[in-house]
């Protein structure tokens, strides 16, 4: 992403009161009104934050891949990852935020409301260099109370750590869920050492990542945007015959139901060698539609940086969904 300057400002309102002074005897002199009371500033109430920076406030400073995203579920990510030739550290991140709805709904009562009518379409990913997996923060479109009763009755066991109430799942499910706030989960790997909640509080207490404050400046400039996800080398990439030093892919919607997709590959070695290799890339084993889309990625060098685009409609968009 392009670093850019974002400007804030905070506007308070002092919150003023008119006296009326009392008539005065015509023959006696007014006397001197005695000085008003001071008033205490009141500020405007905040404008509640947006879904993104709610989910943003709790990122891992140390993550060295990070994946936001509003992208339809619709979207299979094994597909997306193919035609955008998305390295598999990456790719695997972006499975994992699907993951999570599937794998609730594997666990839960089958009267309850499914993973979609509570959880938000919003996500935050990350993983830092010695997380053993993904951890996702979504927000909730429920009540926190309803939320808790349906992870109770899927089978999950309340406990209190660090101020955290976290949700221990039995069985497969991979994930703890721990209730950052009211209104934000984290799904954290039960796989991490300990609690698993150090990302998450020092995403809350220290500054954050120039990754982070990018990221803050794109979803404000352009709302829209469906994804965006990258990540720091060396990156092993099956295509290319060399490492990455980094990768970062875009998408934000085009004609409405369609998408518009921007990739950026910053081989080790040989751009234009990387660009050859990504043109000739084997797709024998993907569906002719599949591989068809794959082929229409246009990839161009641009100095260092492999750059490949393409404007997908509805019905190209389609070719993702059906994997």
């Amino acid at each position: 992403m392009d670093p850019r300057r974002l400007a804030l400002a905070c506007v308070l309102s002092l919150a003023g009161c008119d006296g009326a002074d009392k008539a005065a005897p015509q023959d006696a002199a007014a006397p001197t009104p005695p000085p008003a009371a001071p008033q205490t500033p009141a500020t405007e109430p905040e404008a509640p934050k947006s879904t993104s920076h709610a989910l943003l406030d709790w990122l891992d400073p140390d993550a060295v891949a990070i994946v936001y995203t509003k992208m339809a579920h619709t979207v299979d990510a094994e597909a997306f990852a193919t035609t955008f030739a998305v390295p598999p550290k990456l790719a695997r991140m972006l499975r994992d935020v699907p993951a999570v709805d599937d794998a609730l709904d594997a666990i839960s009562d089958p009267a309850d409301p499914r993973p979609a009518q509570w959880l938000g379409p919003e996500a935050v990913a990350s993983t830092s260099v010695v997380s053993s997996g993904t951890y996702v923060l979504r927000p909730l479109i429920k009540p926190r109370a309803e939320v808790e009763a349906i992870l109770g009755r899927a089978g999950m066991t309340a406990d209190t750590v660090e101020g955290f109430t976290i949700y221990l799942p039995r069985g497969a499910f991979p994930w703890k869920v721990a209730f950052v706030t009211d209104t934000v989960v984290a799904f954290v790997p039960v796989k991490e050492i300990g609690t698993g909640l150090s990302p998450l509080t020092a995403g809350r207490d220290l500054p954050p990542s120039q990754a982070e404050t990018e990221l803050r400046t794109v979803l404000d400039d352009d709302p829209a945007t469906s994804l965006e996800a990258f990540a720091a080398g060396p990156l092993l990439h099956l295509d290319l015959g060399q490492d990455l030093a980094q990768y970062a892919v875009r998408a934000r919607p085009f004609q409405r139901s369609g998408l518009e997709v921007e990739v950026r590959l910053a081989p080790m070695e040989d751009p234009m060698a990387a660009a050859g290799a990504l043109g000739d890339r084997d797709l024998s084993l993907e569906t002719d539609a599949l591989a068809a889309l794959a082929k229409k990625v246009a990839f161009t060098v641009e100095g260092p940086v492999v750059v490949g685009r393409l404007q997908m409609p509805a019905t190209e968009v389609a070719t993702l969904a059906e994997g």
